[in-house]
């Protein structure tokens, strides 16, 4: 089982919270830079967020879909706290303003301890981090998820990322910064790093994850291995052989 061998978030909140907290998927219509026309079109070549979001790019109320988790969940482990989990495209690709509106909406639902906002590195200006630091100092749990996909800049071009490991990098030491963190701060990670990435073997992960996440102290990550689902540019690469 996974958690003889690490130290899992589930477990780390169960510690911590003593009962069991889990993470409520949003999709609330965010975009993202690179599908926008500001820095590209088309998005990543491996994204297609209807093959693992629950609520696909079908347009349904925010209180229906924490609504929909809940229900979920009760019928699983019935936990009764929750963290907010923004998960589809970028989610802090807004104005400060708006992203209040949204945070506030679901942590004003009963049971609603925390969010955990899934964003790109290029996308978190020092407004963002002021206004994540705010609901930290608030008490709630508050993770950021920064989608790193690759250590190697050939990787990320490769697949339409629109940034380079330096934006990365450079985005999770001001996160860490005490001006932005106030008391123990919130909690910056690597949101996904991809094991069979474009021009990289398996072997590169071990390349990856320490630099992903020790060499700049990210308080934990996430990894998953290359996928490529129907719809997206990867698929017609895949099928040709090119990739």
């Amino acid at each position: 089982m996974l958690p003889d061998y690490v130290h899992t978030f589930g477990q780390w909140l169960l510690a911590k919270h003593g009962e069991r907290v889990h993470k409520i998927a949003l999709d609330v219509g965010f975009t993202c830079p690179n599908r926008d026309g500001s820095k590209g079109i088309g998005g990543c070549t491996f994204c297609n967020n209807a093959s693992f979001s629950p609520n696909g790019r079908e347009s349904v109320p925010l209180y229906d879909q924490i609504d929909s988790g809940r229900s979920g969940i009760d019928r699983c482990t019935r936990a009764k706290k929750y963290l907010a989990y923004f998960q589809a495209y970028t989610n802090t690709y807004a104005d400060v303003q708006s992203l209040r509106v949204l945070y506030d909406q679901a942590l004003g639902v009963e049971g609603m301890i925390g969010l955990s906002v899934g964003t790109r590195p290029d996308c978190v200006p020092p407004a963002v981090l002021d206004l994540l630091a705010e609901y930290h100092d608030r008490g709630m749990e508050v993770w950021l998820e920064l989608g790193l996909q690759s250590a190697f800049d050939e990787s990320l071009e490769k697949v339409n990322r629109g940034h380079g490991l330096k934006e990365y990098i450079e985005t999770t030491i001001a996160a860490r910064r005490p001006a932005f963190r106030r008391s123990d701060g919130y909690r910056p990670g690597c949101r996904a790093k991809m094991a069979g990435t474009a021009a990289r073997a398996w072997t590169s992960y071990w390349t990856l994850a320490p630099t992903a996440s020790s060499c700049i102290r990210c308080m934990w990550s996430r990894g998953h291995n290359w996928l490529t689902s129907g719809g997206v540019g990867n698929t017609s690469r895949y099928r040709c052989k090119s990739m």
